[in-house]
């Protein structure tokens, strides 16, 4: 990793955007990094029914008609179908997720408390059709070595999502030094927050 371009003001934003996990449904956690930020700038948000951050700025005598500049903050993640007796957690995706793009690691599950720690499992591969299976989200499962009362204790129910854990989520600077690429998981989202955070610092400090 470039570690000097990990001290860029975008990148050690970035950085903590991507440290709150931000699944469909439950990206109130993200909201709140948000408007902390906001708040630090002096801007006034607000957040509306559907939990979205909003931030008003007043036009200028140049200005021809309202302009909207959005960005989303939730994440891709796999949702809780069932829990089985032994803890095991069974999930389907959520949107556009397919198994092959997280793999057999450990993830986060963003229940109704702290998130708690799971390993995405795809079952053994020490069969002999094993190189010719094709995985889906019925052959998944969250192990959590918990029972259903301590998984319940700890808020994880049906509905429950999960996503990838905080060491996997980057961001990952890496190539030509002089000219490095970057890399993250949610990239999509967590750059546009990013672009759009650092677009309202640069008005302000322009309006000072």
């Amino acid at each position: 990793m470039n570690d000097s371009a990990m001290h860029h003001p975008a990148l050690k934003l970035l950085d903590e955007l991507l440290s709150v996990p931000s699944p469909s449904g439950r990206e109130e956690r993200l909201a709140a990094l948000i408007s902390e930020h906001l708040e630090r700038m002096g801007y006034t948000s607000e957040t509306d029914p559907a939990g979205n951050v909003l931030v008003r700025i007043e036009g200028s005598e140049r200005t021809a008609s309202p302009a909207a500049f959005a960005a989303h903050m939730d994440e891709l993640a796999v949702t809780v179908t069932r829990i089985d007796p032994d803890g095991a957690l069974r999930v389907r995706r959520s949107g556009g997720l397919h198994p092959y793009k997280i793999g057999e690691g450990p993830v986060e599950i963003v229940g109704d408390g702290e998130p708690v720690l799971g390993i995405l499992s795809m079952g053994s591969t020490h069969t002999k059709d094993a190189g010719q299976q094709q995985v889906g989200w019925s052959d998944v499962r969250i192990i959590t070595g918990l029972s259903q009362e301590q998984l319940a204790g700890a808020g994880v129910r049906v509905g429950s999502t999960a996503v990838p854990v905080r060491a996997f989520r980057g961001p990952y600077v890496f190539g030509d030094p002089a000219d490095p690429l970057v890399a993250a998981w949610t990239f999509d989202d967590r750059a546009g927050v990013m672009t759009l955070l650092r677009l309202l610092e640069a008005l302000k400090d322009e309006a000072l």
